[in-house]
């Protein structure tokens, strides 16, 4: 079975007469005449980057109470021109995914006697690069959102300890079928850690690839110092490095000859990834901590 739209930011869809379209959107590819015959495709076997996506959902208005009737065309027209979530539900899985989108237009014709139906077009546009699905990282928060969970995995922790003055590797589970770049990276320094070396955390190195076997696509080097209490935040998507919250680019770089990908890091739909990550000194008890979050995602 395939999926319906349930909800845009905090209203739900009027259930009758629906019709939802299940367009995945357009996905150009610029591709260059070569002099000797053929055509040049720069994306080689990368997959294409989707453009902004049109999403129009029918629906219609019913209701028999003429101030509920009202009330609910009212929500709807001041949702005109917004951006939020717009969440769409699997019918045989039951799974909940959701996007950033804007309700650019609404569109409808008044007929004669239909004082108590009232058909609708809502035409919103997907700014998103794919579906969001379910979350790593970060914990499980009560009734956070729409749905209760929001889908967050209540059972799987994404918080892993950091060998002291050494490498650790750290295999991740990916189920989406869509490539994401938008992942953080939390690096913690317990505050009263015990080691027998230094505890600061120092010549901190992070790669990431897909894994079984491991393949490096991205590297990186933090040559700062993480001293027991602080947190460095590596955030992909948007290109951030915080320490405690405050910008620390300075010591933050790429390897370029093993940075194999235009994004700081990406996840691929392959099944598995690994980051191995490596360090001079760090506590030993309690172990460094690296948390990473991101959302699933899906076509």
């Amino acid at each position: 079975m395939t999926y319906r739209y349930e909800r845009f930011i905090d209203l739900a869809f009027p259930p009758h007469d629906p019709v939802h379209p299940l367009t995945t959107g357009e996905s150009p590819r610029t591709l260059f005449p070569l002099a000797s015959g053929g055509v040049y495709d720069p994306l080689g076997d990368e997959q294409a980057p989707r453009r902004d996506t049109p999403i129009s959902i029918q629906c219609s208005i019913v209701d028999e109470d003429p101030a509920s009737f009202e009330a609910t065309m009212r929500a709807w027209r001041a949702k005109r021109g917004k951006r939020g979530k717009l969440y769409r539900r699997w019918e045989d899985s039951q799974h909940v995914e959701w996007v950033y989108a804007d309700l650019r237009s609404i569109n409808g014709d008044r007929g004669v006697n239909n004082d108590h139906n009232q058909a609708l077009q809502l035409n919103f546009v997907m700014q998103s690069p794919c579906w969001n699905g379910p979350h790593h990282g970060g914990g499980w928060t009560l009734d956070d959102g729409f749905f209760l969970d929001e889908g967050y995995l209540l059972d799987e922790s994404d918080t892993y300890d950091l060998e002291a003055d050494d490498l650790t590797f750290i295999p991740l589970t990916y189920g989406g079928d869509a490539t994401v770049t938008n992942m953080t990276l939390l690096i913690y320094n317990p505050l009263f850690g015990i080691g027998p070396g230094g505890i600061d955390i120092t010549n901190l190195t992070i790669k990431i690839g897909p894994d079984n076997p491991f393949v490096v696509e991205s590297s990186w080097i933090y040559d700062g110092v993480i001293a027991p209490g602080d947190t460095l935040g590596i955030s992909v998507g948007s290109r951030r490095v915080e320490l405690n919250g405050v910008g620390h680019y300075n010591d933050f770089h790429l390897v370029d000859a093993e940075q194999h990908v235009d994004a700081w890091a990406r996840l691929t739909p392959t099944g598995a990834s690994g980051i191995r990550v490596e360090m001079t000194g760090g506590p030993s008890l309690p172990k460094a901590t690296l948390t990473v979050s991101f959302w699933e995602g899906n076509e």
